[in-house]
């Protein structure tokens, strides 16, 4: 199978034989489809079959040069994890208008009272009783809210998270925004609108088999990783325009569609759009007779 390399699975904590694919996601209220996806070669693999290296920041910045923002679009927050928070990346939301947000790893540098010092070392001395109390989603956080320059920025805000268990803190988090207005709820709020994410990525491998493709030239993998995203987009679309009150997820989507013959799914497919696209040429295209 061509393309695989070892790449960091966080799932299982370790480097795994596998391919790669950097992906955007656009979410908009209810809203949340993949936009953009492109696979991550390896040097050597990009090497051995003559193909241009691009790092899977250089691929991040791509995607975000390429966004059109939607209009009555006030504002766009670039939501990523702590792989992507580096200086280009964040110097190209900036560029287009755009805020990021999100982890940052405890070594990344700030300077709290004008004194250098490590994320992790600005942890160890925070006073327990300077945290503030925020509740997103019913879970508890212990916040403190740092303003000032971080890494090569001027003004940036990172807030130091722990997350409360019981009686006990988790092992904090840093959570990085470049948009000092933004309140210690909204940085919260907005950076766990990622969870909408991963579960679309969790659907396309559990019901799209986005996993579990046997093809094994460039060409073949990529088209299956392009037909797998059309039918996630897909999903979604129904699941975002049906007035179906039982549908509220992809799964419920998926398991109704299921239910569906050949001709229903294509008159389903018709009247939830709103491209006036004739049934009859419809029917033509899936090569189904009306």
């Amino acid at each position: 199978m061509q393309g695989l390399s070892f790449n960091h699975s966080h799932a299982e904590g370790k480097r795994v034989w596998s391919h790669c694919v950097v992906t955007s996601n656009l979410v908009i209220n209810d809203l949340s489809i993949p936009l953009q996806f492109q696979p991550y070669y390896s040097k050597d693999v990009c090497k051995d079959s003559n193909k241009p290296f691009k790092s899977k920041v250089a691929i991040a910045k791509d995607f975000i040069s390429d966004f059109i923002a939607p209009d009555n679009c006030n504002s766009i927050y670039c939501l990523v994890d702590s792989w992507y928070t580096s200086t280009p990346l964040i110097e190209s939301c900036l560029t287009k208008g755009f805020h990021p947000i999100g982890a940052v790893k405890s070594n990344r540098i700030v300077k709290p009272f004008g004194i250098r010092s490590k994320l992790s070392q600005l942890a160890d001395s925070i006073d327990p009783s300077s945290l503030d109390i925020v509740t997103i989603k019913g879970k508890g956080h212990w916040v403190y809210r740092y303003e000032g320059p971080v890494g090569s920025f001027q003004n940036a805000v990172v807030l130091i998270c722990y997350e409360i268990n019981g009686e006990d803190l988790e092992p904090p988090m840093f959570i990085l925004s470049t948009d000092i207005s933004l309140a210690n709820e909204k940085i919260l709020e907005y950076y766990s609108i990622r969870w909408k994410i991963e579960i679309n990525y969790k659907y396309l491998k559990t019901n799209l088999s986005f996993d579990k493709y046997r093809v094994r030239s460039f060409l073949s993998i990529e088209r299956y990783f392009l037909l797998v995203f059309l039918a996630i987009n897909f999903l979604e679309f129904i699941r975002f325009k049906t007035t179906n009150a039982a549908i509220k997820t992809i799964g419920d989507t998926i398991n109704y569609i299921i239910s569906l013959s050949a001709i229903d799914l294509v008159t389903f497919v018709y009247k939830s759009s709103k491209d006036n696209i004739p049934l009859q040429y419809v029917f033509e295209a899936l090569r189904i007779a009306s």
